[in-house]
């Protein structure tokens, strides 16, 4: 369920009984970011939904203002934890899972998309500080796909730590890591002996090796187009080549 009018919903009492009748049935929706959702809020406090996939793009409160305490409120909007909050006060169901809705590429959605070692900075701020989250969904496995393979660097994100949630595509995974927001050093260490000079057009994931201004990096997960030794963190210097 997602967007559209009030008229068209199915009532909160029909998806109540349609959980109850069938087995192993994983009741989801999809409201947008703003709280409360002015289509679908009633039925979101009403059902017990299993997973709840909000759609943090195409609104004020997307993926692009999770730095505005004013605006992302998955665990901030001033300070309060709005849908951390939800899900454990509101929900009918104490153990919904909320998941970080993401556009899978810059013409997957109007607006909220962000690169992927962004993406992977804010999946793991977030599963380390919010029970109630739960992973990622991304819009959609096409454009995921074709932007590099897009959803490999969440699931790298998401299982890099450990955590234990899921990745959906529409995709659902977990993981607790803390990007570093600056490289970490070992001077004078690296073997560059047989590694290939990094390229902006090549995809890396984690664990790949590169020489770059005359040191050896390591990828810490999925990474595209992210110079070793910026500000993304995604990329460990292992020191100078070693002569």
């Amino acid at each position: 369920m997602a967007g559209g009018s009030k008229q068209y919903y199915i009532t909160a009492g029909l998806v109540d009984n349609i959980y109850c009748a069938l087995d192993d049935l994983t009741a989801s929706i999809a409201p947008q970011c703003p709280y409360p959702d002015s289509y679908i809020g009633e039925t979101l406090n009403t059902v017990g939904f299993d997973a709840v996939y909000v759609q943090f793009y195409n609104n004020y409160c997307g993926l692009t203002n999770y730095d505005n305490v004013n605006a992302w409120d998955f665990g901030t909007c001033v300070n309060k934890n709005v849908r951390d909050i939800w899900a454990k006060t509101v929900s009918p169901n104490p153990n919904v899972k909320v998941y970080i809705g993401a556009p899978a590429s810059s013409t997957a959605a109007g607006s909220g998309y962000v690169s992927a070692s962004t993406l992977a900075t804010i999946i793991q701020q977030t599963q380390a500080q919010y029970s109630s989250f739960g992973g990622v969904m991304l819009w959609d496995a096409s454009q995921a796909y074709a932007n590099g393979r897009y959803d490999l660097a969440v699931k790298a994100a998401l299982s890099s730590g450990g955590g234990a949630s899921s990745t959906t595509t529409t995709t659902k995974t977990t993981a607790t890591t803390s990007a570093s927001a600056s490289p970490t050093t070992t001077p004078g260490s690296g073997s560059c002996t047989g590694v290939a000079a990094w390229q902006s057009t090549v995809t890396y994931v984690g664990g790949n090796e590169v020489t770059y201004n005359g040191h050896l990096w390591t990828a810490q997960w999925w990474t595209y187009d992210d110079v070793p030794g910026d500000a993304a963190g995604v990329w460990v210097d292992d020191g100078a080549c070693a002569a």
